[in-house]
């Protein structure tokens, strides 16, 4: 495994541990009351505020943002299950904000509901941070990308404080949005195993014929990524410095786990 440089791996670590904490707030917001403990903030942090987002007909939490040691963080949650997101995401093509090309109809949703939020909350306690770290895992961490992006394009947050710490991500945006991201943002970390189906998707290029097959010889796996891909011409990019660890566990829930991946990182 190959860390660069500039790669804090305990940041990461950190930053991992916290969108547990992010699951573990909508799993108690999920379950029954009678018996469940109220979620709270561990490991010596101070929870600023929750953002939310309608999910499965419910209003629910998507995350929190959170500061110690004069850090603050922006925790962004992914669904429940691996590809949960592609059942309510349209992948085709929506504008983003002046000047930073399209993102994915369905992320744009989700992110239009927390950014509000999550810009608010950033702004009322950034002034006793010395640096802001956005992070989330799989859909999270789309919407980190998208909020990290957003905060800049909108002169809320400077680059030179900002850095993400994003795990499992898809590909979130076309190649302007890429190319803008990249631009402005300088710090920003992409963690994710080979062997995990997510970041693979929504595929880079689709084919235009829609009786071409994508080699797989109309296996399982070549019909549900068509299913997912269907009459989209969208091209879609990866944003961030990749930081690629390989490790196969067998199934696509646990290949893409959160907490195997970052602890792999120590």
């Amino acid at each position: 495994m190959y860390l660069p440089p500039d790669f804090v791996k305990a940041d990461a670590v950190a930053c991992g541990q916290l969108i547990d904490q992010a699951y573990d707030q909508y799993i108690k917001a999920t379950a029954p009351t009678q018996g469940t403990a109220v979620w709270s903030i561990q490991d010596g942090y101070t929870n600023h505020g929750t953002f939310s987002a309608l999910e499965k007909g419910k209003t629910l939490p998507f995350g929190f943002v959170a500061s110690k040691n004069r850090r603050l963080f922006v925790v962004i949650r992914g669904s429940q299950t691996p590809l949960e997101w592609l059942d309510d995401a349209s992948i085709h093509p929506m504008p983003f904000i002046a000047g930073w090309g399209s993102t994915a109809a369905g992320f744009r949703g989700v992110h239009d509901q927390i950014f509000p939020a999550i810009q608010k909350l950033v702004f009322d306690n950034q002034g006793s941070a010395d640096h802001l770290f956005v992070t989330g895992h799989s859909l999270g961490a789309a919407l980190a990308n998208l909020t990290a992006a957003h905060l800049v394009g909108a002169g809320s947050v400077q680059p030179d404080i900002l850095t993400l710490y994003t795990f499992s991500g898809p590909r979130v945006g076309d190649p302007i949005f890429a190319d803008q991201f990249n631009e402005k943002i300088h710090r920003a970390w992409r963690v994710f195993n080979t062997e995990d189906l997510v970041p693979t998707l929504p595929l880079s290029t689709v084919d235009a014929d829609p009786r071409s097959t994508l080699g797989l010889s109309e296996t399982d796996i070549e019909l549900v990524l068509k299913l997912f891909l269907k009459n989209s011409p969208f091209l879609f990019q990866h944003v961030d410095t990749p930081v690629a660890l390989t490790y196969q566990l067998k199934t696509v829930s646990d290949n893409h786990n959160l907490t195997q991946l970052y602890s792999r990182l120590n």
